[in-house]
């Protein structure tokens, strides 16, 4: 047995990053310690495993011009390092100056509470949580770094221009990188073809749910989207999709749920009022839900298909929660989404639909109800060989002990 180190951006705090509710009860299993250090600590404390132990969160409060002067203070290493000279082209002299100042500052601050004997420190996220482990690494201060690479982390036309900067020194230090699907990695493959012995898969994972979405036997059609309404996910797609639909084929009712919010709720709100107003299609918006409610409205509520039209993925969890209860998804092909949809259990739209593919596939869902219950049962049997949380995080949680060498 071991200890390990998680460093996370904002779990166990707040509502996000639920995938690692998960994945740390396995960890918790096989590590004496794990502890866990957030980058943020925003919001209340979830609970953790008795064996997890929370850091206070590192939470960086400076000016923007201590970035630049950290940044100054160690401008030698910017220009001696090959790997940081790398990232510098990638973003420039200034922005280069304070996103290393910014890496530098977060070192220090896990300095304070760094646990030197732990064997693996494991940055959840290709960041500059990453970026600050493998500088520490570097001065010998730590033992083994690994981290995981999801898609804002990684896809540099995707993801946060400043993480341009560090990664290049980030894969050179660190030693092994995860990546949740087989697209991400042979991105960075292209990327950086000579770190490629790094690079491995480890696939995330839902909770078997223990129990089926009941079957729709009503004469309609009952969809379900789950995201945050975020530019990337395209819930305005949906509701012009369904605008499509409405127009061609007005003899079906439509029931359309979406789970989730944020700053646009009102305004899809308002759209779907004017473009549905006595019309075929019913919605509903209840806005940002737990993910234990999700899963309950999916064990309740008879639903036909889970539909997903986003610009950019990795591969997401949402679609592995929905084949988990046998709903078969109807998504855009993008990102690791083509890894885990397709059309014998579901439906693969373009990366970029336009609103009349998308009605087409909706009523194609309708017209051939008989196809689309053979799809539910694919869906599951795809998500108990490939996503099921048991048998994704028990291997991983034994991959990383092997790679702790022997006293």
């Amino acid at each position: 047995m071991a200890d390990i180190v998680i460093y996370t951006e904002n779990y166990p705090f707040g509502n996000t990053e639920t995938f690692l509710e998960t994945e740390i009860i396995y960890l918790c299993r096989v590590f004496d310690t794990v502890y866990l250090m957030p980058l943020k600590g925003r919001g209340n404390q979830r609970p953790v495993p008795v064996n997890a132990k929370v850091f206070e969160p590192i939470i960086l409060n400076s000016k923007k011009w201590t970035y630049y002067a950290f940044g100054l203070l160690n401008l030698y290493s910017l220009l001696s390092d090959r790997n940081l000279r790398s990232g510098l082209k990638k973003t420039g002299l200034l922005h280069g100056i304070k996103y290393l100042g910014y890496g530098i500052l977060i070192k220090k601050k896990i300095e304070k509470n760094i646990l030197k004997d732990a064997d693996i420190h494991y940055s959840y996220w290709l960041n500059y949580n990453a970026f600050a482990l493998a500088l520490l690494k570097n001065q010998k201060k730590i033992k083994s770094v690994i981290c995981r690479a999801h898609r804002f982390d990684l896809y540099e036309e995707r993801g946060e221009i400043s993480l341009d900067f560090s990664k290049p020194y980030t894969i050179s230090r660190i030693d092994n990188i995860f990546f949740i699907s087989e697209h991400g990695l042979n991105y960075l493959k292209n990327k950086y073809p000579e770190f490629s012995s790094k690079y491995k898969i480890s696939r995330l994972g839902t909770t078997d749910p223990g129990i089926l979405n009941p079957t729709n036997k009503n004469d309609s059609l009952i969809i379900v989207s789950c995201s945050s309404l975020k530019p990337v996910k395209r819930v305005a797609l949906i509701l012009e999709g369904l605008k499509i639909f409405s127009s061609r084929y007005s003899q079906v009712k439509l029931v359309w749920y979406h789970l989730g919010g944020g700053s646009g709720l009102d305004k899809l709100t308002s759209d779907a009022l004017l473009a549905f107003k006595g019309s075929n299609i019913q919605y509903n918006f209840p806005g940002n839900k737990s993910n234990k409610m999700v899963l309950d409205f999916y064990k309740t509520q008879s639903l036909d298909v889970f539909l997903n039209t986003s610009e950019s993925e990795g591969l997401p969890v949402s679609i592995m929660e929905a084949q988990s209860f046998g709903i078969p998804v109807i998504a855009t092909a993008v990102g690791g989404t083509p890894e885990i949809v397709n059309n014998e259990n579901g439906l693969l739209l373009k990366a970029d639909p336009d609103p009349e593919e998308i009605a087409d596939a909706l009523y194609n869902v309708y017209v051939n109800k008989e196809n689309w219950l053979k799809k539910r049962e694919l869906s599951r049997k795809n998500w108990e060989e490939n996503f099921n949380a048991e048998k994704n995080y028990r291997a991983f949680a034994q991959e990383l002990l092997s790679l702790i060498e022997p006293n």
